[in-house]
């Protein structure tokens, strides 16, 4: 199987540390599974051998069109399997390798329940961005629905408050918009699992002070097969 990790963020992460600790700690693992790249939008930055570059400004507001570019770019070249990183998530190789993502189309840590609106808004619950594994089928779906859903959505979605955010940059619930008609009618298969939050799978930083960042993976990295200890780092990140 044929295995994509895609990893994306706004530019200064190319900049700030945050790509190179990934590189230093868990992506050279990652080749027991598959391929890492990296996914820069429209910007004057000198590309590394894993960087590809996107027509797509690289801000936040254009998350979503260059989520499209990333799964373009994957079906392209024939991947059989998508996982979609923020920048601030660490993966947890060995745990990873031992779940059962192939066998879905669909897979994350989910806020709410999937299939279900999310706390009384009209738009559907969805599987966190940090971390969302995609099949070809369903990256289709997301390639020729997803920005057609949120513009077609984001004048209704914004009457409501709430921790969803009716915006652009908040890819991974469009993405939801699209995929989830399709899940309830039996075309595509979800699963919902909260290790794609906080561990053992992958290991989401979520913190504000994002200069913590790079120390964060490295000692999840160092404490790696001591998931106790690992939890103990990530309730602790950031402080």
């Amino acid at each position: 199987m044929k295995i994509l990790c895609g990893i994306m963020g706004a530019i200064p992460h190319a900049y700030n540390g945050q790509h190179q600790a990934s590189r230093d700690t868990w992506i050279p693992e990652f080749s027991k599974i598959g391929d890492v790249r990296f996914f820069i939008g429209r910007e004057d930055y000198e590309l590394r051998e894993d960087e590809i570059r996107v027509n797509v400004p690289d801000t936040m507001t254009y998350i979503l069109y260059k989520t499209v570019e990333l799964l373009k770019w994957a079906i392209e070249q024939k991947y059989d399997m998508i996982l979609k990183l923020d920048t601030d998530t660490y993966v947890d190789v060995d745990q990873l390798a031992k779940s059962s993502y192939s066998t879905y189309d669909y897979v994350g840590a989910p806020v709410g329940n999937i299939g279900e609106f999310y706390a009384g808004t009209n738009c559907y619950s969805f599987f966190q961005g940090s971390a969302t594994w995609l099949s070809p089928k369903a990256a289709q779906i997301v390639i020729e629905d997803a920005i057609p859903t949120m513009n077609r959505m984001i004048p209704e979605a914004m009457k409501y408050n709430g921790t969803i955010s009716p915006y652009p940059h908040a890819e991974d619930l469009w993405v939801a918009q699209a995929l989830t008609p399709h899940i309830k009618n039996g075309y595509l298969r979800a699963s919902a699992d909260w290790g794609y939050s906080g561990g053992p799978l992958t290991y989401h930083f979520a913190r504000p002070q994002k200069h913590k960042i790079s120390e964060w993976m490295r000692s999840l990295h160092d404490a790696r097969g001591d998931l106790i200890k690992m939890q103990q780092i990530q309730s602790t990140r950031g402080e």
